[in-house]
């Protein structure tokens, strides 16, 4: 999934002077291999670096200082620039597939001007979630098919969330299926944060079974090609707690007390019958003495 992205992208600034864009690659992409990560042990690979530069009618411009923002948390990177002080590069190497995302390049050139353009870095759609919950693989399974380790246990008449944990970009669209039938959003089935979080109302018999998040985002491989789809599927079970289940614990309670009991009474059992042992023997051993006594008596 080796994809790098040679296109070139045009943004004059109003701090500009006329004519002085930015420029450079418009995109690279997560050559990450998976579908399965933690933030733990988050899935990770190489991704190619970004570039830009300021230009003006051809002429690239001295960079005084750069910097790269990626956009949707607003943190900065130190922009490395190279020895003709003409290029800004953002270097990635062996990064977290969370690094994907839309960046954004500014630039002020050494007389004054100060340019930015957008940049992205895509990924396809991985399932990043906790180890705690975790998600599996089954061996009859595609790479892309993943099952929840836990299912979701409700009550009848009650609510049940699911989360559907992916990220990628550009941001993945994610699609609801009940035992491989699509669901439609509405009074029953209410979706949340674009779609990755599914709450199902009013639980009948009816709701139980399997749920599937199917998430997927489209990108082009190279400059101007064709876009391809890329997904992941996250399955989870929903499972009705049992109508007996306030029984168990009562049951384990009990259990505990009859063990408590039966140590209690086992140990005043056996101190009675240690102590009777140790009288019996002192009564013998005073019926010596007095026997003893009784024949020197007699002699």
């Amino acid at each position: 999934m080796r994809l790098l992205f040679i296109g070139v992208f045009f943004i004059q600034c109003a701090f500009a002077a006329a004519g002085t864009v930015a420029i450079g690659n418009l995109a690279v992409a997560f050559q990450g291999k998976g579908y399965q990560s933690t933030p733990e042990k988050p899935l990770k690979g190489p991704m190619n670096d970004l570039w830009c530069q300021a230009s003006d009618n051809g002429e690239h411009k001295e960079i005084a200082n750069a910097r790269f923002v990626r956009v949707h948390d607003r943190k900065h990177f130190e922009a490395h620039i190279d020895d003709d002080s003409k290029k800004a590069i953002l270097i990635f190497g062996n990064v977290p597939v969370t690094e994907a995302a839309k960046y954004r390049c500014e630039i002020t050139t050494s007389d004054g001007d100060h340019v930015f353009g957008n940049m992205f870095a895509y990924s396809h759609p991985v399932i990043h979630t906790n180890t705690s919950w975790g998600v599996y693989k089954p061996d009859d399974n595609q790479e892309n098919e993943l099952v929840a380790k836990q299912a979701i246990y409700t009550d009848l008449d009650a609510s049940a969330q699911f989360d559907c944990p992916v990220v990628g970009y550009p941001h993945p669209n994610v699609v609801w299926y009940k035992d491989g039938l699509p669901i439609d959003a509405g009074l029953k089935y209410v979706m949340r944060h674009r779609g990755k979080q599914l709450t199902v109302k009013n639980i009948t018999e009816a709701d139980i079974g399997v749920y599937r998040c199917r998430a997927y985002n489209t990108f082009a491989s190279i400059v101007d090609g064709a876009e391809s789809d890329h997904e992941v599927t996250l399955d989870i079970s929903l499972q009705l707690n049992s109508r007996f289940g306030w029984l168990y614990p009562l049951i384990l309670i009990i259990i505990i007390l009859l063990l408590l009991f039966i140590i209690i009474y086992s140990c005043k059992a056996y101190g009675k019958w240690k102590s009777d042992q140790y009288n019996v023997a002192k009564r013998e051993k005073q019926y010596r003495v007095d026997e003893e006594k009784k024949m020197v008596d007699e002699a």
